[in-house]
């Protein structure tokens, strides 16, 4: 079954259509399919996922997405798209969920992502739990940071219909300008294209443009990091695009660790960029950098990271 037989099948329209309405637009990733409404509210959102056999929600089944921009979200499995069947059908089991705190493990400078072996859960931090088809909708992220980390997989042969329902932390938009119009024309010219590509395609940015990735790390920091900065205001429509800056700024963090933290810290104190972004950035850096000092903590531990909700 491809993803158009799936969609055909007239109780899958009708949920769609109760659940989002008839406009939709629909988001392909690495191994699932994001529908959401045309008219996506900015901080409620719902939307369905449909994840093929053993299909997953992240960029790898042993892989976890950060989701910096989710204040609280619910799944709940709607059920099981089966040939010959006239709707969904209940599996037991048939959904894992791998997840980490925001406190837990912090991944490499290179990827925003964490890897996992449920194989050898070894992490005290690790959740691994099997949902089932008809259960009560479950958290995959709450206030508490359970979930910063998670991934949906699939355990199954069959097609699951998920419904993701989600509060967004408050967003402004994304204004470049103030931030590149001081630049050099080429360089303002390479951080328009990257915010350009990073809103077409997400994080998959990395894959498809690796050319244009590796002029902005050429480029020299400070010229930058306030677009990128800028970027991580980006609107989440599936693709992680405020996830795509976040990742870029540790790629600049990899050769310029004193530079990225001093503008992190800068932006911080001024509340320039969203705050749980700029301490998940900090806390990356000095760990993985074994950059740290007293001022930094001070100013940390003096500071409210989270916006007002």
């Amino acid at each position: 079954m491809e993803l158009r037989d799936a969609l055909k099948e007239h109780f899958v329209k009708d949920l769609i259509r109760q659940t989002l309405g008839d406009e939709i637009t629909i988001v392909e990733r690495h191994s699932s399919f994001s529908i959401a409404s045309k008219d996506e509210g900015e901080r409620h959102v719902k939307r369905i996922i449909l994840l093929p056999p053993h299909g997953y929600t992240a960029n790898a089944p042993e892989q976890m997405n950060a989701h910096d921009e989710v204040e609280k979200a619910t799944i709940e499995i709607k059920g099981a798209i089966r040939e010959g069947k006239n709707g969904l059908s209940t599996l037991k089991n048939c959904l894992l969920l791998a997840a980490l705190p925001e406190n837990g493990a912090v991944s490499d400078l290179d990827v925003p992502y964490l890897t996992y072996d449920i194989s050898n859960p070894n992490n005290p931090d690790l959740v691994l739990k099997r949902h089932s088809a008809g259960e009560a909708p479950f958290h995959v992220v709450r206030k508490d940071g359970f979930g910063f980390y998670h991934n949906l997989v699939n355990l199954t042969n069959e097609w699951l219909v998920l419904e993701l329902n989600k509060t967004v932390r408050p967003m402004k938009p994304v204004d470049l300008a103030p931030h590149i119009e001081s630049l050099p024309q080429e360089t303002a010219n390479l951080l328009n294209r990257f915010y350009q590509n990073l809103v077409l395609y997400g994080d998959e940015v990395f894959e498809k443009a690796p050319n244009l990735v590796a002029q902005i790390e050429a480029l020299p920091a400070g010229d930058v990091l306030p677009a990128l900065g800028e970027m991580l205001y980006a609107r989440e429509t599936g693709k992680h695009e405020a996830c795509t800056a976040f990742g870029m700024i540790l790629k600049m963090a990899k050769q310029n660790p004193d530079e990225t933290l001093d503008y992190l810290e800068t932006v911080l104190n001024a509340q320039a960029v969203p705050l749980y972004y700029a301490r998940q950035l900090i806390e990356k850096i000095e760990r993985k950098c074994n950059v740290f000092s007293q001022e930094r903590s001070l100013l940390r531990n003096g500071t409210d990271f989270f916006e007002p909700i």
